[in-house]
C-alpha cells in the first residue's frame, strides 16, 4: 500500500469519526432540549417538573443529617408503593410548611384507608412529624443524593430556580441549537450549490451533451421520426437497437424476390429457367 492510499484511508476514517461524533452530540443536545422543554412547560403550569418519574430537590435544612446534609441535592423516583425505611420527598400538609416539599424517612405505613398514609420523621429529629403524608402527595423515593459535595448541590439548587434554569440550561441550549441549525442550513446550501454546478457543467452551451440535445430537437422539428433518432443514438453508443414490435393489425412486408439471397428457392427457380435450352432453337438447327 502506497502513501497516497494510506492517506486516503486515514482521511476517510477521520471523516467518518467526525460524522459519528457529530451525530452523537446532536442526539444528546436534542434529548436535552426535549427535557428542558418538558420542564419549562410543567413549571409554567405550576407543576413539579419530572422527567420519566425522576425529580431533583434541594435540601435546605439539616433534619436528615447525617444521611442527607443540608445543601445537598437529592434525586427521587416515582414508585408504585413505599415501605417503612424509605426516604421520600412529599408535599407537606403541615401548617408551618404547607405546600412545601419535605424529605423525611417513613417510620410506619397505614393501609386502612382508601390510600396508604405514611408517618415520617427526620433522622436528626427526636420525634415524628405531626402531619402524615398521603401517597398522592409523595413525589418519589430518594435514590441518590450529592452528599457532602456542596458545589454540586449548590449548582443543582441554582439550576432549580427559574433564573438558574434559564441561565444555565435554557439559554445555552438555544445558543447551541441555533449554531446547529446554521451548520445544517449551510450544509444543505453546499449540497445544492454542488448539484447546480454539476448541472451547469453538463448543460452548458459548450458541452457535448447540450449540443446533442439541440441536434435531436432539430431533427424532431424537421420531421425525422423519433424511432430513427433513438436508433441512431443507440448505434453511436455501440448498442444494438431493439426492433419495434408490429402494431396490432399490421402484417410484415413480404421480401422482394430481387433482394432475396442466392440460396433462396425463388432465386434457384429463376436460375434453372434461364439455363434451360431453347427447344425452338434446337428444332431449327435440326
Amino acid at each position: 500500500m502506497n502513501g497516497s492510499e494510506e492517506k486516503k484511508q486515514k482521511t476517510s476514517f477521520g471523516t467518518a469519526l467526525k460524522k459519528l461524533l457529530s451525530r452523537l452530540i446532536t442526539g444528546v443536545l436534542v434529548f436535552s432540549m426535549l427535557i428542558s422543554l418538558t420542564v419549562t412547560v410543567k413549571k409554567v403550569l405550576g407543576k413539579e417538573p419530572d422527567i420519566f418519574g425522576f425529580r431533583i430537590f434541594y435540601i435546605l435544612s439539616g433534619s436528615m443529617e447525617p444521611t442527607i446534609p443540608s445543601g445537598a441535592a437529592v434525586l427521587t423516583k416515582k414508585c408504585a408503593s413505599y415501605s417503612a425505611g424509605d426516604v421520600i420527598s412529599f408535599r407537606s400538609s403541615d401548617i408551618a410548611i404547607y405546600g412545601e416539599t419535605n424529605t423525611h424517612r417513613i417510620v410506619s405505613v397505614d393501609d386502612s384507608g382508601t390510600e396508604p398514609v405514611y408517618t415520617t420523621k427526620g433522622d436528626a429529629n427526636p420525634v415524628a412529624d405531626d402531619v402524615k403524608a398521603a401517597k398522592s402527595d409523595v413525589y418519589g423515593k430518594v435514590i441518590w443524593n450529592t452528599g457532602k459535595m456542596d458545589f454540586l448541590g449548590s449548582f443543582l439548587g441554582l439550576v432549580m430556580t427559574p433564573f438558574g434554569y434559564i441561565a444555565c440550561i435554557l439559554l445555552p441550549l438555544i445558543v447551541v441549537l441555533s449554531f446547529m441549525m446554521k451548520d445544517f442550513i449551510g450544509s444543505v446550501k453546499e449540497v445544492k450549490d454542488e448539484k447546480n454546478a454539476e448541472a451547469r457543467i453538463i448543460f452548458s452551451e459548450d458541452s457535448p451533451e447540450y449540443q446533442e440535445l439541440l441536434r435531436r430537437e432539430a431533427l424532431v422539428r424537421s420531421g425525422v421520426p423519433l424511432e430513427e433518432i433513438l436508433k441512431e443514438a443507440a448505434e453511436k453508443e455501440g448498442q444494438k437497437p431493439e426492433e419495434p414490435e408490429p402494431k396490432a393489425g399490421e402484417t410484415e412486408k413480404p421480401e422482394d424476390p430481387e433482394d432475396a439471397p442466392e440460396n433462396s428457392e425463388p432465386f434457384k427457380a429463376v436460375t434453372k429457367k434461364t439455363d434451360a435450352p431453347d427447344e425452338n432453337q434446337h428444332e431449327g438447327e435440326a
